[in-house]
């Protein structure tokens, strides 16, 4: 007989599968998965007054230590671009809707700041996109760039729930390539893994918005496939 975590986690996935167009199906699709997400969450060991029954969500002080705790490590180790910023800053916010005392004098921001001065230290900047060690005036780049992959996810990757107090991102750096807006305005990195947003590109020599051309089309198919 299968264990409830796994019956917890299959019927989750399943429900995250689909998403009926009917308005009345999807508010029972919801409910299912803030069903699903409670049975992990107690099967995990989670004290159930600790689980929000709304959505499934568990939202004690180790739940939000373990949050806390992934987002310094990541900003730590990969810095603070405009797109991480809009999803920490989310994360933040959803918490401190929910327990606001566990936020209340803990700034995220401040904090894996200091960690990724001090990881950075002996390696130098880590890129012209990180806010944290190439700080931008708030109106530097206000005219044309806006941040990365605003609404718009990559094809591969799933939409965070509207109430995910985890804030789990929605595009992945790995498939930022086939992101609807750099189909559209056929941006591209400056490097790879790279979520700048600089007017031009050293690999195609092209401007930001600037459609491209047959030859750097097949060099940036190239480029993102190996």
């Amino acid at each position: 007989m299968p264990s409830r975590p796994y019956v917890a986690s299959a019927a989750f996935w399943h429900f995250a599968a689909v998403t009926p167009a009917d308005p009345v199906a999807e508010a029972d699709r919801r409910t299912s998965l803030a069903d699903a997400r409670t049975g992990i969450c107690l099967a995990a060991g989670a004290n159930p007054a600790d689980v929000d029954p709304a959505t499934g969500y568990n939202l004690s002080r180790h739940a939000y230590e373990t949050a806390r705790a992934s987002w310094l490590a990541h900003i730590e180790h990969h810095g603070l671009t405009a797109h991480r910023r809009l999803r920490l800053d989310q994360a933040c916010n959803l918490w401190a809707a929910r327990r606001p005392r566990f936020v209340a004098g803990d700034d995220w921001t401040a904090r894996a700041s200091a960690l990724h001065r001090k990881y950075q230290a002996s390696r130098g900047p880590c890129g012209d996109a990180c806010e944290i060690c190439t700080p931008k005036e708030p109106h530097a780049m206000a005219d044309t760039t806006e941040p990365y992959c605003r609404g718009d996810r990559c094809a591969d990757c799933e939409p965070p729930a509207p109430d995910d107090v985890h804030g789990e991102d929605d595009c992945c750096e790995a498939t930022c390539g086939l992101c609807p807006r750099v189909r559209a305005h056929g941006n591209c990195f400056l490097r790879r893994g790279s979520e700048d947003d600089s007017k031009s590109c050293d690999q195609h020599g092209e401007g930001w918005l600037s459609p491209r051309s047959p030859e750097a089309e097949h060099a940036y198919q190239i480029l993102r496939n190996t």
